[in-house]
């Protein structure tokens, strides 16, 4: 599951919850990573972390299917800016 983050809001990462899902951050909606992994290039072209704010989507890929009458829940809390 890939969820926007809303505009104008900031995504807090510690709520984000998922059980039996690896849980990933994007920056642009296409390329999902791990928080350590997502980079941002400055104007100089130097590279720093991604801060929380700057996160555009997470994504909750489940390791077991969902059947028909299955539920599965994924959450995270955002702030508005």
């Amino acid at each position: 599951i890939d969820n926007p983050v809303p505009d104008h809001t900031m995504l807090v990462v510690d709520s984000v919850r998922g059980a039996g899902a690896d849980i990933s951050y994007s920056l642009d909606g296409k390329q999902f990573a791990a928080p350590e992994q997502l980079r941002m290039t400055e104007a100089d072209g130097m590279t720093r972390p991604a801060r929380a704010d700057e996160y555009t989507h997470v994504r909750w890929a489940f390791r077991n299917s969902i059947g028909p009458g299955q539920l599965a829940a994924a959450s995270f809390r955002a702030t508005v800016r």
